[in-house]
C-alpha cells in the first residue's frame, strides 16, 4: 500500500509543476462523453481520533481513486471511442487512457515508460479500471511496483437514493486480503466506517450522523464482540 500512496504522491507532484512547463505531449479535443473519473467520500468532521481514522481513511481512498484526475488539465488526442492524454517528462512518459465501450461505459488504462527515480518502466500498467455510463459505480485496481500483480484494488456504487459506497481491498503476496474498508457516504451527510483488519474480521466500526456527532467500536481478533466503544 505504502509503495503505492507514495507512486500517487510522485504522480500529483510531478504532474502539477511538470504539466504548467510542457504543453507539448498531446493536443486535440477530448472525446465525447470522456471525463476523467473522480470521487469523493467524506468521513465525519470531528477531532476525536476514532472520527479522524475513518475520515484518514476516506482521504486515502479519495486520493487512490482520484489520482488520474491530474491529467485532467491536459488536452487528449481522439481516435474514435479512445481519448489518450499523455504527460512526458524526459526520461519517462505517464500515458492515460479512456475507452468508451458500446454501453456508454469506460475502460482506463494508466502505463508508464522509462526510468522514474532508479526504476525503469517498460509499458508498466500502475492503474486500470471501469466506469459505468452514467458515473455511478466503477472499479480500479493498482499494481505492484514494475508488476503485473494486484496489491489493492476500490470500488464504488451509488444506490437509487444517492447513497454512495466505497470499498478498498488490500491483497497479500498471495492474493489472500490483507485488510478491507468500507465507506458509507448518505444524501443526508451521515455516514459508516468499517475496517476489517485481514479482509473477513471485523476490526473498528465509526458511525456519524448528518450533524457530526457519532459513535464507535473496536472488536476482539474474531470480530464478533465489541471491546471498548465510545462517542463523538
Amino acid at each position: 500500500m505504502q509503495k503505492v500512496l507514495s507512486f500517487v504522491l510522485l504522480v500529483l507532484l510531478t504532474l502539477s509543476i511538470g504539466c504548467k512547463k510542457d504543453d507539448s505531449s498531446t493536443n486535440g479535443p477530448v472525446a465525447a462523453g470522456a471525463t476523467i473519473p473522480t470521487v469523493t467520500f467524506k468521513g465525519p468532521a470531528a477531532s476525536e481520533a476514532h472520527a479522524q481514522t475513518a475520515n484518514s481513511y476516506a482521504q486515502s481512498m479519495n486520493g487512490l481513486m482520484s489520482s488520474s484526475s491530474a491529467f485532467s488539465g491536459m488536452p487528449a488526442t481522439t481516435n474514435g471511442n479512445v481519448s489518450t492524454w499523455s504527460y512526458n517528462a524526459g526520461t519517462y512518459t505517464w500515458t492515460f487512457t479512456g475507452t468508451k465501450q458500446s454501453d456508454g461505459s469506460y475502460t482506463w488504462t494508466w502505463t508508464v515508460n522509462g526510468t522514474v527515480g532508479s526504476q525503469t518502466y517498460n509499458n508498466w500498467t500502475y492503474w486500470s479500471g471501469t466506469t459505468s455510463a452514467d458515473g455511478k459505480s466503477g472499479s480500479w485496481s493498482f499494481y505492484e511496483n514494475g508488476s503485473t500483480r494486484a496489491v489493492e484494488d476500490l470500488n464504488y456504487s451509488t444506490a437509487a437514493n444517492g447513497t454512495m459506497t466505497g470499498t478498498w481491498n488490500i491483497y497479500n503476496t498471495n492474493g489472500a486480503l490483507a485488510g478491507k474498508f468500507i465507506i458509507i457516504n448518505n444524501t443526508d451527510n451521515s455516514g459508516e466506517f468499517t475496517m476489517y483488519a485481514d479482509g473477513t474480521h471485523l476490526y473498528e466500526k465509526v458511525t456519524w450522523t448528518a450533524t457530526g456527532t457519532g459513535s464507535w467500536w473496536m472488536y476482539n481478533t474474531a470480530g464478533t464482540t465489541a471491546t471498548s466503544t465510545g462517542t463523538f
